[in-house]
């Protein structure tokens, strides 16, 4: 008796396309934080020196609010993508796609 070699199925292949899009905006905007990071802290000086919060405020620059910005960004872009990672169902695959990417 010969061995049948088994049928070949497709794996299923299953993604989170949200959680994904997030975990990688996450990643890759560690870079712009970095600068963000850099921005604030060599203009740190003024902020020491504030004597109340309507000082520090009226003493931010421009650039420092959008670094401020940069950064929320990033911690939204990292709880979106935990948020999509635990909620989101994952998806299958089409296999059409599949030959699509080969």
């Amino acid at each position: 008796m010969t061995a049948r070699p088994a049928p070949t199925e497709t794996p299923v292949r299953m993604h989170r396309p949200k959680a994904q899009l997030f975990h990688v905006l996450a990643m890759l905007w560690v870079f712009p934080s970095l600068g963000a990071l850099l921005v604030l802290l060599l203009n740190s000086g003024r902020w020491l020196h504030a004597e109340s919060l309507s000082a520090l405020v009226s003493s931010t620059r421009f650039e420092q609010w959008i670094a401020v910005l940069l950064l929320l960004l990033h911690a939204a872009f990292f709880l979106l993508a935990r948020h999509y990672h635990r909620n989101e169902i994952p998806r299958e695959v089409q296999p059409e796609s599949l030959d699509a990417d080969k």
